[in-house]
């Protein structure tokens, strides 16, 4: 959590002066994370770590869907193997292990860690 002088800091950076700080003062003002992407870390200097910087958070962004979808399909799966519905699991089977199979192939899991993950799933389906 960024400390309140970091968050002052940074509203007047983005805002100019600020109003007189009170309760209200930190509940009203946008969330300062979302308008600078490097906000909670250390800001780059050098040109080429800028750079690093912007393609790691576009690559992050890109590649979040995948993740989050493959989490959510492996908690269908384990939700379903919890109430006994074991037919359903065996139907969902095949989307589950195409969800790991993507968040391998765009290197999200390592393979054998996708191996371990489709076995688990296999196991819960049985």
């Amino acid at each position: 959590m960024i400390s309140r002088i970091r968050v002052r800091v940074r509203y007047r950076q983005y805002f100019g002066p600020e109003p007189e700080p009170g309760p209200a003062f930190y509940e009203s003002f946008p969330c300062i994370l979302f308008l600078n992407p490097y906000a909670a870390r250390n800001m780059p200097i050098i040109k080429s770590a800028k750079k690093r910087a912007a393609q790691n958070t576009i690559r992050r962004d890109r590649r979040k869907p995948y993740k989050t979808h493959m989490k959510t399909m492996i908690r269908k799966m384990e939700d379903l193997s919890k109430e006994g519905k074991n037919d359903e699991a065996q139907k969902l089977l095949p989307l589950v292990y195409k969800s790991i199979d993507t968040a391998a192939k765009k290197n999200l899991i390592h393979p054998k860690n996708a191996g371990r993950k489709k076995a688990r799933m296999a196991k819960l389906a049985a």
